[in-house]
């Protein structure tokens, strides 16, 4: 399938609700060792998935000495998205 795709497969397979872009690379190499990762490709699914609400919301932003942190939503039975970690 695309990048979006196998990024969006990573996050569900991850078991911790927070995460950061290497975790889900760690995810994406345990999944399939030969694959190729592109730092850059990664990053810009998930900004994209943040900017979208899709899976994932950003719950603190990177700096030089650490990484963005997501955090997975859940959707609910009324169609609303909320935190993983809220539950």
């Amino acid at each position: 399938g695309t990048k979006a795709e196998t990024v969006k497969v990573a996050i569900q397979q991850m078991t911790k609700p927070r995460f950061t872009q290497d975790d889900v690379q760690a995810e994406l190499k345990r999944a399939n060792p030969e694959m190729q990762i592109n730092r850059e490709r990664i990053r810009a699914v998930l900004w994209a998935l943040k900017d979208k609400e899709e899976l994932i919301k950003q719950v603190r932003k990177g700096n030089n000495r650490q990484p963005a942190e997501f955090e997975k939503l859940t959707i609910s039975a009324n169609g609303s998205r909320e935190s993983k970690a809220a539950k």
